[in-house]
């Protein structure tokens, strides 16, 4: 081989290596398996969630056949969630709070990941608080150690550090860490993974509080926090595919579609809010006031620059079937999908 063309394969391989890693969440259900189905080529890197842990840490594992033949055809990797599950936090103490059955896990879950040859795993374990930190740490190094005697990669889904007050009534956006973060050890769990995701959405949740999915200065704030604990190139920006809708006191959640249906029969156009740059959609029936917040292909462009400007090592989407179908050369338009590992 010449000179110049191990040169330019050298410069070949850098260029991929800088490319944002593309991950999409994946639940089973209709519309995200017609996502999966029509956009398989496009995807490189799928996270089902398969695997949930019970009491007493034992697993249940759901593993669809068919994604398994999608995924062998098209070359996409599989990192399933690991999940305690229903999020209950009894579940993940009752693990967590003991070092033996830790270890126990961690054991079960690498096997479990080497006999049906997945490429990596995504730990995912919600609703966790402050006397969990130390055993989810714990159970972060030891997959990860067993995990490597398989060459199999692992990452983990962490709550966003921040929450947001003001913003208000000419009142400025400012910044507090939230309780929930304090389970997680970024520092330690980034070093122990291969990535961390970001779940930089359901910035607002309660019923009280109206607001949106992802407003983009929450999410850069976010970003900049986590980056003092990890690096750059170990963090992948969660992206919310979906709406979040106040029907009074009640709270619902779906798709980008769903979203514009809702819109479309109250005749009421959606607006972009200035301040976080998200679509907004807001109605009333009866005595009862709707607000839908939810993301388009224009608003997740503008979240993706974040990827670029903090030199992130990608995107995790969360999850197919939701999105804005325009979305897809957004995600992906002179840049390629990139990979995982």
């Amino acid at each position: 081989m010449t000179r110049a063309l191990l040169l330019f394969s050298s410069v070949v391989a850098a260029a991929a290596d800088t490319r944002p890693s593309a991950h999409f969440y994946f639940v089973g259900d209709v519309a995200g398996t017609q996502s999966l189905e029509l956009n398989a080529e496009h995807i490189r890197v799928l996270s089902p969630v398969w695997i949930f842990v019970r009491p007493n840490g034992e697993l249940k594992v759901n593993v669809d056949p068919k994604v398994l033949g999608l995924a062998a055809a098209y070359k996409i990797e599989l990192w399933p969630v690991v999940m305690n599950q229903d999020f209950r936090l009894d579940i993940a103490r009752a693990v967590l709070s003991d070092p033996k059955k830790v270890d126990a896990l961690a054991g079960k879950l690498a096997s479990t990941a080497a006999v049906h040859r997945f490429q990596g795993l995504q730990l995912d374990f919600e609703n966790i608080e402050t006397p969990e930190r130390a055993g989810y740490t714990r159970l972060t190094q030891k997959l990860r150690h067993a995990l490597g005697r398989h060459e199999i990669g692992l990452s983990v889904a962490v709550a966003a550090p921040l929450y947001s007050t003001g913003g208000k009534d000419g009142k400025p956006l400012e910044w507090h860490e939230t309780k929930r973060s304090e389970a997680f050890d970024y520092e330690q769990l980034g070093a122990a993974s291969d990535f961390l995701t970001l779940m930089s959405y359901d910035q607002y949740a309660t019923p009280e509080a109206p607001g949106p999915v992802a407003g983009i200065s929450w999410m850069e704030a976010c970003v900049r926090k986590l980056l003092e604990s990890v690096p750059a190139q170990k963090i992948q920006l969660g992206l919310p595919l979906y709406h979040r809708r106040w029907s009074g006191s009640v709270i619902s959640t779906g798709s980008w579609a769903e979203a514009q249906t809702a819109a479309i029969k109250a005749g009421v156009p959606w607006k972009l809010d200035p301040l976080h740059d998200e679509p907004v959609v807001r109605f009333q029936e009866g005595t009862v006031q709707h607000t839908i917040w939810f993301e388009d292909a224009r608003s997740l462009a503008r979240r993706m620059e974040l990827i670029h400007r903090y030199s992130l090592r990608g995107f995790s989407a969360w999850r197919l079937g939701q999105e804005d179908p325009s979305v897809w050369p957004v995600l992906f338009a002179g840049r390629g999908s990139g990979g995982c590992r």
